[in-house]
């Protein structure tokens, strides 16, 4: 045997049965052994070999002569060293046959041995200890740790009969355990006799019927100090991974990336105008606030964040197939209304996972239940990988079916998740819908413990019940007067350390193009953020906040990193457009978003029209944006968009209705008034220029202009139309950079 190999099956028995503790040394034990058992079959003849291993497992482990089993005279030479005794001589293929014959009784008998040791002195050892940690008091996980789960025993069902509809379980079922240990006891502990003391029986934990949520424990830090805090993280970051940062970018360059983020759409002639002028030194803060905080631009803000939420809950697609009950207009004034009562995070996730009612309802809040109505199936699965990406980060769907290949996520993680939802159920009338909660009855007909049912891959049927990732679990009935399952959910999700963290990570790509992970939807073990302390930090703040939406978003626009030019520096590794991680020590250029593009050429051309309680601009820009968006017919509502920058795109955005609507010099709009106006031709090209790129032209493009309108013979009215359609379809404008 050689000592240096590794047999990673024995490592991984020796983990499972050790539990991470180191067994003793049983060298010199297992020698004499060897050595009694070989001198009991070949009588008074001892290899000196062996002897000399005895001798050196005694010198080593410090233990007594062995006394029992070999009585046998080991001869010493004049040095003390031991004398080989003669050895009878035997045919060569006789002894090699017996040599043979001796190396594998001595392994065999070497293993059984350290079995049988391993079995009797360290199982009942890590018995007792797992005994002691189930009668440990629950232990509350501190906001910003990770989810400690410690997993009950799996109750497995045998694979239905056909003709036996009614699913019986193998054994009988076990009261929930709820552990929260950082050291998890193994599922299953092997019952070993022992004649130590038995501990008294445990009694059984109560699992948790309501489950308040948890106040934050954290004082929130001045936001000036957070932002500070940001721009030490990201310094500190560039200056380990050698990386310039780009330079400041200027006033004009910065509003207009803070209008198209905060509203969705670029700045007005007069709006960046009157920044660029604005000589105070705290503009930017100033201009921050007033996009925030003002009822100037209330209304802008709460369309455009209900728009970007109502993509991020149901997609693009949802509601545009006949008969689909889902509206997305309706979830989308929901939304706006929401953000104009000014709630916080936690109670629009709420409202989001508990809403009741009926499609044909004239009340705006009942427009929340198109979050879980927008495909939902008899097992709620898209709704539950909804809810655990969107509000959790974690990605389960791979777990409905199989245990996560990346993460600590199996398929009991993602049913015993899914149960909170099976409460829900849907009446369709016609087109129209609606969406409540009922009794929840097990198959079994018995509503105390009302489960639900997965099957293995191997085909195996498995039960499971309400239980958070964190694995507290709640009470098992269907009931709703004993415990309604989605209000339980909704409180497991506001005290856990992920949905902080996810929404942190969602917010910080929405404005800068990347996350600290990617995707942002997906955090876990096999996939770390790039900057660890500083989501933890935003986490933590933004609780403390007392989940406002509105305080993060002011952190972020007044970051270092978002002020940081776009214009990458010479020889910088900062490009995660290349694979690499995100460093932000530039602001990323990238194209905008379809709603973004549809938004900034109204506000462009002047088209806009909107006033309080007017959807009719919202229905619009739906129906533009569905030409570059369809469904990918997934188990999952999956879809993409081919607003890529591809034919598709370029065709519609170079020749389509609204760009022939808004470059239309007969329509009324900017263009038209512009023509007509008394400025000359090259204010009037200026003019164009800040409404189209928010900045002035070159002395350059100044000249490519005069060209043109000698081009059309100075007909000013066809060269401005030239050049207005141009500057529409330019990168530039396409671009938020």
């Amino acid at each position: 045997m050689n000592p240096e190999r590794e047999d990673p099956i024995l490592e991984s028995c020796l983990e499972e049965v050790l539990g991470g503790r180191t067994p003793p040394d049983l060298t010199a034990r297992i020698l004499q052994a060897w050595a009694v058992q070989r001198s009991q079959i070949d009588g008074n003849t001892v290899g000196a070999g062996v002897q000399r291993s005895v001798d050196r497992a005694r010198s080593t482990a410090q233990l007594p002569p062995a006394t029992t089993g070999l009585n046998l005279p080991i001869p010493v030479n004049g040095n003390g060293h031991v004398k080989p005794a003669p050895v009878p001589e035997l045919p060569i293929a006789t002894q090699r046959r017996n040599k043979v014959a001796w190396e594998s009784w001595a392994v065999v008998g070497s293993v059984l041995l350290v079995a049988g040791m391993l079995a009797a002195v360290i199982v009942p050892q890590i018995k007792r200890d797992h005994d002691r940690e189930l009668a440990q008091p629950l232990q509350n996980t501190q906001p910003g740790n990770g989810p400690t789960r410690v997993k009950p025993p799996q109750q497995q069902l045998a694979a239905p009969e056909k003709t036996n509809p009614a699913l019986k379980t193998e054994v009988e079922n076990q009261p929930s355990v709820i552990v929260r240990s950082n050291n998890p006891p193994p599922e299953v502990v092997p019952s070993v006799p022992t004649n130590d003391p038995q501990p008294e029986a445990n009694p059984i934990p109560q699992i948790v019927d309501t489950l308040p949520p948890a106040a934050p424990t954290i004082e929130p830090i001045p936001q000036k100090q957070l932002i500070q805090f940001v721009n030490h993280e990201l310094s500190r970051s560039w200056a380990e991974n050698k990386i310039t940062p780009a330079p400041l970018a200027t006033d004009s360059e910065w509003c207009r990336r803070v209008y198209l983020r905060l509203l969705g759409r670029i700045p007005s002639v007069e709006e960046i105008t009157a920044f660029t002028k604005d000589r105070r030194p705290d503009r930017r803060e100033q201009l921050v606030a007033e996009i925030l905080e003002t009822e100037k631009y209330a209304d802008e803000f709460n369309r455009h964040w209900a728009g970007l939420w109502t993509n991020i809950l149901i997609g693009r697609v949802a509601g545009t197939e006949p008969n689909d009950p889902v509206q997305r207009e309706a979830l989308e004034q929901y939304l706006a209304s929401a953000f104009a009562r000014r709630i916080t995070y936690d109670q629009l996730l709420t409202e989001l996972l508990t809403a009741s009612g009926s499609t044909d309802s004239a009340n705006i809040q009942e427009g929340a239940i198109h979050f879980l109505l927008s495909g939902f199936n008899k097992d709620a699965t898209v709704a539950t990988n909804r809810v655990s990406r969107i509000f959790l980060g974690v990605n389960l769907q791979c777990a409905q079916c199989h245990n996560h290949p990346t993460n600590d996520w199996d398929q009991a993680d993602y049913w015993s998740l899914n149960a909170f939802l099976r409460q829900v159920a849907v009446e369709r009338r016609g087109k129209d819908a609606r969406l409540f909660d009922r009794d929840l009855v097990a198959q079994r007909g018995d509503a105390d413990e009302a489960e639900v049912y997965y099957q293995t891959p191997s085909g195996l049927m498995k039960v499971a019940y309400p239980r958070f990732i964190d694995g507290t679990e709640i009470s098992h009935a269907g009931e709703l007067d004993k415990v309604k399952r989605r209000e339980q959910l909704a409180k497991f999700i506001i005290r856990s350390p992920e949905m902080p963290r996810a929404l942190v990570n969602r917010l910080w790509s929405h404005f800068f193009g990347y996350g600290f992970t990617k995707p942002v939807d997906d955090i876990g073990a096999g996939n770390q953020p790039s900057h660890p302390e500083l989501l933890a930090k935003l986490a933590e703040q933004f609780v403390a906040y007392g989940f406002d939406l509105r305080a993060m978003m002011r952190c972020i626009v007044l970051s270092d990193p978002f002020q940081r030019s776009s214009r990458i520096p010479a020889g910088s590794t900062d490009v995660p457009e290349a694979g690499s991680i995100a460093h932000f020590s530039h602001y990323y250029t990238r194209q905008l978003q379809i709603e973004q593009v549809y938004d900034s050429l109204m506000i462009a051309a002047k088209f806009r029209r909107d006033t309080a309680g007017n959807n009719g601009p919202i229905q619009a820009r739906v129906d533009w944006s569905s030409q570059f968006a369809r469904s990918m017919a997934t188990d999952d509502m999956g879809e993409e968009t081919t607003f890529d920058g591809g034919t598709r795109q370029s065709l519609i955005m170079m020749s389509g209705d609204l760009m022939r609507s808004v470059t239309n010099p007969e329509q009324a709009g900017l263009l038209r008034g512009v023509i007509e106006s008394p400025l000359s031709y090259e204010e009037k090209v200026r003019h164009l220029f800040m409404a189209a790129l928010s900045r002035q032209p070159s002395s350059k493009e100044l000249q490519g202009a005069q060209q043109l309108l000698a081009a059309n013979g100075n007909n000013a009215k066809v060269a401005l139309q030239d050049l207005w359609w141009a500057m529409l379809n330019s990168n530039e404008f396409i671009l938020d950079h």
